[in-house]
């Protein structure tokens, strides 16, 4: 998803109540560094969303740049969620760290 189609997008505002494993896949690349917030605040918009209960969806945030980065495991824990999404925006540069893709590519 390019930054610019951010504002092309509708805001998300009803509850999705359906039991999932999803993966966020935050971009932080040098392009992206202008546009975090917004990439940030959609990001938290989504998972508001989602029903995320232990029974209903399970969370998981991956960072990538030139590697990627798991922020977090699939988690049902909002408040962990949020902390990593905020930690995302105050991070301007990208992780070498491969374990994101490792994480979802291997489940």
């Amino acid at each position: 998803l390019l930054a610019s189609s951010l504002a092309l997008l509708p805001a998300v505002t009803a509850e999705c109540n359906l039991i999932a494993d999803v993966v966020i896949v935050l971009d932080s690349s040098g392009s992206i560094d202008g546009d975090r917030t917004q990439v940030g605040r959609f990001a938290q918009q989504v998972v508001d969303s989602l029903a995320v209960e232990d029974e209903f969806t399970h969370v998981g945030l991956v960072e990538f740049a030139t590697s990627a980065y798991k922020r977090t495991d699939l988690i049902y824990d909002e408040t962990a969620l949020g902390t990593a999404i905020t930690q995302y925006n105050a991070n301007a540069k990208g992780n070498d760290n491969p374990e994101g893709w490792t994480f979802i590519s291997n489940g």
